[in-house]
């Protein structure tokens, strides 16, 4: 019979995958939660919001990033129920492909590969789950990044949702009295800025036109 055996050891460890008969899990001093961080909630009817900020008070983008600080809470509903959580808003210019710097996972779906948000213009996306629990996981191993969520058990009109894509921003029309704001570029890009610090400019590796096509403008 495979069993797993909790003891407390030195740290947080244990065997990677399964193996045949016991197996050891350490939850020994360092495995309890950082303060105020992660939590079990539980949804009603009425929305509730869930406020999660994540990452490096004192960021140095020149030290070595490779250890992320992470946060879970696990939002419950009555048996047999769903859940409606809306992605509202995140901290901006941490955006990337594969959000692989920061972000919030909210585990809707069947997939719990699904769903992954770190970019402000997805705000408003709802989401509703399959099951009546969702795991959120906020991670950052960069600065401070701040997820705001708002949650409650969904009605019975809401159907199961898919991935879905940005929400559109409404064009800003210049006007004589007021300046449109700046639109950040490319090399504004957060993952811009990592790769020019990387040499990414000034390697012979990449050409030209990939640079440019990547981060428009930083390497000029």
């Amino acid at each position: 019979m495979d069993k797993i055996l909790v003891v407390k050891g030195q740290g947080c460890w244990s065997h990677l995958g399964r193996i045949n008969g016991t197996q050891a899990l350490s939850l020994g001093d360092g495995c309890e939660s950082p303060p105020g961080c992660g939590a079990v909630l539980k949804a009603t009817e009425s929305y509730q919001e869930l406020s999660d900020t994540v990452g490096q008070s004192n960021y140095d983008r020149n030290a070595d990033n490779d250890d992320f600080k992470m946060c879970n809470y696990w939002i419950e509903a009555p048996a047999g129920s769903k859940i409606e959580v809306i992605f509202q808003s995140y901290t901006g210019n941490l955006s990337c492909d594969g959000c692989i710097w920061a972000g919030v996972e909210i585990k809707t779906l069947a997939d719990k590969r699904h769903n992954r948000f770190c970019s402000p213009n997805y705000g408003g996306t709802r989401l509703v789950s399959v099951h009546n629990i969702v795991p959120i996981i906020t991670y950052s191993s960069v600065q401070k990044a701040t997820s705001l969520l708002r949650y409650r058990i969904a009605s019975s009109d809401l159907t199961v949702s898919e991935q879905t894509p940005p929400n559109s921003q409404p064009t800003v029309q210049p006007s004589s009295t007021e300046t449109p704001p700046h639109e950040k570029e490319c090399k504004d890009h957060f993952l811009c800025i990592i790769l020019e610090d990387m040499g990414f400019c000034s390697s012979s590796e990449y050409k030209s036109e990939f640079k440019e096509e990547l981060c428009p403008g930083l390497c000029v």
